[in-house]
């Protein structure tokens, strides 16, 4: 017998390890209360190969693909560089949190909620910006923005008199892939290329702009790391309210999820006012209705999306 420490090689002409809870030493003797024959013992090869590929791309690497990856004796791979994401937020009534406001003004929370979640998504973040209601100003911001490999900008997509992002992008002579989209909250949104650069634009209600960047930004931004485009997570839940027939729009509904008695049960908010940050807050899924979804009754299993790891 030889003693042999966790982790060494193990000397030539062995074959099992006895650990030492045990083992009894006595002299120059060593006395097993239990022998396993074969145990503790990690052949060599056993995790991975020379041959095996061990991280198939696309793939974000996590804590979990780091470790493997320096168990492989790798000090550096090849990756996507992180998508420099411009921000943009428009609307002659806000203003910066911390900045002095006027009476009419209130601090933005669009610019700073895509800012976390684009570093949430994996990308990086250009100033954020805020510009007032005027083409001229608009046009230029985003033109200056145009080194991003993204623009995403909040407000001003819709149809009233100070909503000029149309107007923006035809002056840029921009290629628009669709305007405006059948869902509820986020009717107004906006795609398209200016020269090779994408923007996005979002609406100006706070939880519209949130629940859009679920659906758009989020893939948009998987795209830009060469990751796959995938859906949002849908799941199972049981309704513990009742619910109206839905409309003629998708709708996605604020709610609270969580587990009683090992089953998912769904809660929806009553609030479904687009401008109740709070309620967004503290919400940690959303109910996806189709169009014209049939009413609900307590009990019934409805799709849910959950909110980031909220289960």
């Amino acid at each position: 017998a030889i003693r042999i420490f966790t982790g060494a090689k193990l000397p030539d002409g062995s074959d099992t390890v006895v650990i030492q809870e045990n083992a009894k030493n006595i002299g120059d003797k060593v006395y097993f209360n239990k022998i396993d024959f074969g145990r503790h013992i990690r052949q060599k090869g056993q995790d991975f190969k020379p041959s095996d590929k061990i991280i198939s791309a696309p793939q974000t690497l996590s804590f979990r693909h780091i470790g493997l990856l320096a168990a492989d004796d790798r000090i550096q791979v090849e990756v996507y560089k992180k998508p420099k994401v411009a921000i943009i937020s428009t609307g002659d009534e806000i203003v910066m949190p911390g900045d002095i406001r006027k009476d009419n003004q209130f601090s933005s929370a669009n610019g700073p909620a895509l800012e976390a979640f684009v570093k949430q998504q994996g990308g990086i973040t250009m100033k954020q910006i805020i510009v007032n209601d005027n083409i001229n100003d608009i046009n230029e911001i985003i033109t200056l923005s145009k080194t991003a490999d993204l623009i995403v900008t909040s407000g001003g997509a819709s149809v009233g008199d100070k909503d000029l992002m149309n107007k923006a992008l035809k002056n840029l002579n921009a290629e628009i892939q669709f305007n405006k989209v059948s869902i509820r909250p986020g009717k107004p949104i906006i795609f398209a290329h200016i020269s090779n650069t994408p923007i996005l634009c979002l609406p100006g209600n706070p939880v519209s702009s949130m629940i859009c960047s679920i659906i758009f930004l989020g893939p948009a931004i998987n795209k830009l790391q060469g990751l796959s485009c995938k859906k949002p997570l849908l799941i199972k839940a049981k309704l513990t309210k009742n619910m109206d027939q839905n409309g003629d729009r998708k709708h996605y509904i604020r709610a609270t999820l969580e587990y009683i008695d090992s089953q998912l049960f769904i809660t929806p908010n009553d609030n479904k006012d687009s401008s109740m940050i709070s309620v967004m807050a503290k919400s940690n899924a959303l109910i996806v209705r189709s169009p014209s979804d049939s009413s609900k009754k307590i009990g019934q299993d409805v799709e849910v999306m959950p909110l980031e790891d909220s289960i």
